[in-house]
């Protein structure tokens, strides 16, 4: 998945294959830096959400990075990314036809 955005540039998904990667290391632990490259998919798919304004994919890619911060004792670490991606998630953009009620300006 990975080789064909590079190939297509088509990144809609890219957060997505990011944090599926991430946690597929992850769960393979036992391999010697596989936790420090799950951690930096799971960080970039966050990123790449944030960026790209996909803010569920951001709240599945933090949700991970907590379970595996928490799992290394960082649980405060785990809290604070979930509380920024979750208030993400309920900020809430004006739909076009209730920025249309609304005269230039004064929204």
């Amino acid at each position: 998945a990975q080789a064909l955005i590079a190939c297509t540039g088509e990144r809609y998904h890219e957060a997505e294959v990011l944090r599926v990667r991430g946690e597929l290391l992850w769960d393979r632990g036992r391999c010697p830096g596989a936790s420090i490259e799950a951690e930096r998919c799971l960080v970039r798919a966050y990123e790449v959400a944030h960026a790209q304004g996909k803010r569920s994919f951001g709240l599945r890619a933090a949700r991970a990075l907590a379970r595996l911060w928490s799992a290394r004792g960082e649980s405060a670490r785990g809290a604070a990314i979930l509380r920024a991606a979750e208030d993400s998630t309920h900020e809430r953009t004006p739909s076009p036809a209730e920025t249309s009620a609304y005269p230039i300006g004064t929204m």
